[in-house]
């Protein structure tokens, strides 16, 4: 696999999980959704998710996001991010949350 591009704006290929709201959309699996993106954002998923493509190619094709966003340490590539995928600045606004107030915890 070589590299053409390896950082920028236009890679940003930003992957979500929704759980649907059960008291909007009949016959949701809420628990399950909700335990599969707790899954996605733990030190567990995010390995997987940084793993990924390694033993095939030897480089990662996916950029695990949980630590940037929470430590900011990359704030070029966190500002990209928050561009693709927020809406009213945030992954998901409070009142979507359903009482939750910690989107990775």
């Amino acid at each position: 696999l070589e590299v053409m591009v390896e950082s920028g704006p236009s890679l940003i290929n930003v992957y979500s999980a929704i759980a649907v709201n059960p008291d909007t959309v009949q016959n949701t699996e809420f628990e399950g959704a909700t335990t599969f993106i707790e899954f996605l954002a733990s030190e567990e998923g995010q390995a997987l998710i940084g793993e990924y493509g390694i033993e095939s190619y030897g480089m990662s094709l996916f950029k695990p996001a949980v630590k940037l966003l929470e430590t900011e340490s990359d704030p070029e590539v966190t500002r990209w991010i928050e561009e693709a995928a927020f809406f009213m600045g945030s992954e998901c606004p409070p009142e979507y949350r359903r009482g939750d107030t910690d989107l990775y915890g």
